[in-house]
Order: structure tokens, then C-alpha cells, then sequence
């Protein structure tokens, strides 16, 4: 008798296997290889090896889901995008002056400059 069917665990396993339906490797492999177009390949292929674009728009595309984000009593972010490899966030800030704003950003504040507002 097979040791399989003597331990009740690997019968009840091989019971609940349903090979009728597809797992998500074949689901996922099927869709890519209907949706891949002559188009597709050649834009594939002229792609750069070190082109980063892919994962940055991977990047943006989870980021931006979760948007917006309050991040204090004066500051949301809205956005987030990409130019030059570069990550740029948006926020929208309210209830902080602009010349304090741009103090801060200039790096040229003083302790004062925010403790008033904060």
C-alpha cells in the first residue's frame, strides 16, 4: 500500500486538488501570450537594457493607488510622479505661510519660523 494513502493528510490533499481549473502562472502566462501583439514585441525590443522606466511606472502606479495621504495637520500628499529618474512628490500644503515655506525649502530657517505655526 503507498505511504500516501496511509497518512490521512496527503489523502485529504490530494482530494482537494482540482486540476480543472487554471492556476495563476497559467492564467497569467496565457493573457501575456494573447495580448502580446507585433507592436509589442518591437517596442520590447527596442527597449534599453538599463531603461528604468518599467519599474518606476510599477513604482508610481502602487504609490498613486494609495493617494492621497495626509501626512500632518498642514501638509497632504496628492501625487507622485517621475521626470529625469527622478521621484517628484506633490503635496498640497495649507495653513503654513509661503515665506516660511520657502525658508524651509531654502534650508534657511529658524526654530521660530515654525514653532508659531505648528
Amino acid at each position: 500500500m503507498p505511504l500516501c494513502f496511509t497518512h490521512p493528510l496527503s489523502v485529504f490533499l490530494a482530494a482537494c486538488d482540482d486540476s480543472s481549473k487554471a492556476q495563476p502562472r497559467e492564467v497569467a502566462a496565457k493573457e501575456a501570450t494573447q495580448n502580446t501583439s507585433s507592436e509589442k514585441v518591437e517596442n520590447f525590443q527596442k527597449q534599453n537594457v538599463n531603461d528604468k522606466s518599467t519599474i518606476q511606472a510599477m513604482i508610481l502606479e502602487g504609490a498613486n493607488k494609495k493617494l492621497p495621504i495626509l501626512i500632518d495637520k498642514a501638509t497632504l500628499l496628492t501625487e507622485v510622479s517621475a521626470k529625469n529618474n527622478t521621484f517628484i512628490y506633490h503635496y498640497d500644503v495649507k495653513g503654513i505661510p509661503v515665506s516660511v515655506i520657502n525658508r524651509l525649502l531654502a534650508g534657511k530657517y529658524e526654530e521660530s519660523d515654525t514653532s508659531s505655526i505648528l
